[in-house]
């Protein structure tokens, strides 16, 4: 299957490329995209009542 070189090199290389995951660098722009479509569909339904 793999020879243990192989398995060597591939696992140097993904170790060199690995870095811990901070959760604060990336946006949660998908909620905030969602939440603005809510938004946009609910309030006209919403300003009928009042």
């Amino acid at each position: 299957m793999f020879r243990m070189q192989e398995m060597d090199m591939g696992l140097a290389l993904m170790n060199q490329y690995a870095e811990t995951f901070d959760v604060s660098r990336y946006e949660d722009t998908y909620h905030k995209k969602l939440l603005k479509l809510i938004e946009c569909i609910m309030l006209p339904a919403f300003t009928r009542f009042f």
